[in-house]
């Protein structure tokens, strides 16, 4: 979870920010796709709500990583309206996985007890 929670960070830097609207971004998810490569690996968890949050967020990381590198142009530097459509789509769905990805780290120290010697949403 913090591989995953290290790389979904990671993966955002490549985010432009609303104040850069014509800002050159580098998208890179290839250590979130190892990560939820990875995660997608382990059983499930004996707490279903904690399983359905830990689901949705591997689900939506995936899905809206996906869609952010389909919206990238080809051999073009600027995005078509439809591409940056796409794009804003793909982070939208990103988000909620970083939500569900929050919500499951929460859970899993309220049901097992479970924390990671440090809040890997601080290193980012």
């Amino acid at each position: 979870m913090v591989s995953l929670i290290e790389e979904a960070e990671k993966a955002q830097s490549g985010r432009a920010g609303e104040e850069e609207e014509f800002a050159l971004v580098i998208l890179d998810f290839s250590g979130l796709e190892a990560a939820i490569s990875t995660a997608r690996l382990f059983g499930s968890i004996p707490d279903p709500k904690t399983q359905e949050t830990w689901s949705a967020a591997i689900e939506r990381l995936d899905e809206g990583a996906r869609e952010v590198l389909a919206s990238a142009p080809e051999g073009r530097t600027f995005q078509s309206p439809a591409e940056a459509g796409q794009a804003l789509r793909g982070w939208n769905t990103f988000d909620e996985g970083i939500k569900s990805l929050k919500r499951t780290g929460a859970r899993l120290d309220r049901a097992f007890g479970l924390k990671p010697p440090s809040d890997p949403w601080e290193k980012g």
